[in-house]
C-alpha cells in the first residue's frame, strides 16, 4: 500500500514539473491542475486500497512430514497447486523417512522451532499438545476452518487433544493388513473365502 502511495505521488509530481517545464501559467490555471491531480491522486489511492485486501500479504510456513518417494511426490504436488490458488502463500516442505521424525519434532516443540504444519501419528497429536500446550491450534475454534468435511468419529477418536478441543484433522487413513501367497495355499488346498475373519485365519 506503502509503495502504491509513493508511486502515485511521484506520478502526480512528474505531471506538475511538466506542466511548468512548458512555460507559467496563471495561477488560476496552475491552482486547478494541482486540484485535478490531487483529486486524480485520492482516487488513485481510494482504488488500491479497495483492491488490497489482508489475504494478499505475503505467508510463509513451514510443513514437515515423513513418508517415502510416492508420498513426498504427492505432496510436493499437492503444496504445488496450493500455491497456484494462493500465490501469496509460500510452503517450505520439511520432508523425511520415518526413523527420528517423531524425536525431531518432541526437540524442535522443545525449542520453540517446530513447523507450522506437522504429520504425526494419529496418538501423538493429543501427546503434542498435552506437552506444549501453546504450541497448538484449537482448530474448532477458528470461524475459518471447516471441520464437517471430516469423520466425527475420526476427529473424536484421534483428533482431539486432553481439554477435548481438536487440533488436527486427519490427512490419510492407513491400515495393516494381510497378504497371502495364493500359489502357495492353492498347492496345499487351502479354499481362501472373499471374506474372512480373524478366527478363520486362524483354523
Amino acid at each position: 500500500m506503502k509503495k502504491m502511495r509513493w508511486m502515485c505521488a511521484a506520478a502526480g509530481l512528474a505531471l506538475l514539473l511538466g506542466g511548468c517545464a512548458k512555460g507559467a501559467d496563471s495561477p488560476a490555471k496552475e491552482s486547478a491542475q494541482t486540484q485535478e491531480q490531487q483529486a486524480v491522486q485520492e482516487e488513485q489511492e481510494k482504488q488500491s486500497e479497495q483492491k488490497e485486501e489482508p489475504s494478499g500479504e505475503s505467508v510463509t510456513l513451514r510443513f514437515a512430514w515423513w513418508g517415502g518417494d510416492d508420498r513426498h511426490t504427492a505432496t510436493l504436488k499437492a503444496i504445488e497447486e496450493y500455491q497456484k490458488l494462493n500465490p501469496h502463500v509460500k510452503i517450505e516442505a520439511e520432508y523425511q523417512g520415518y526413523d527420528g521424525y517423531n524425536d525431531k519434532i518432541l526437540t524442535q516443540l522443545a525449542g520453540g522451532t517446530q513447523p507450522d504444519i506437522m504429520q504425526t501419528i494419529a496418538t501423538a497429536a493429543a501427546e503434542y499438545q498435552a506437552a506444549f500446550p501453546e504450541s497448538f491450534v484449537k482448530l474448532d475454534k477458528q470461524d475459518t476452518f471447516t471441520l464437517d468435511v471430516f469423520d466425527q468419529g475420526f476427529l473424536d477418536s484421534f483428533c482431539r487433544a486432553h481439554d477435548g478441543s481438536i487440533v488436527a484433522v486427519p490427512s490419510g487413513v492407513s491400515s495393516y493388513n494381510l497378504v497371502v501367497n495364493k500359489t502357495v495355499t492353492d498347492a496345499a488346498g487351502v479354499e481362501l473365502p472373499d471374506n474372512m475373519t480373524w478366527g478363520g485365519v486362524y483354523h
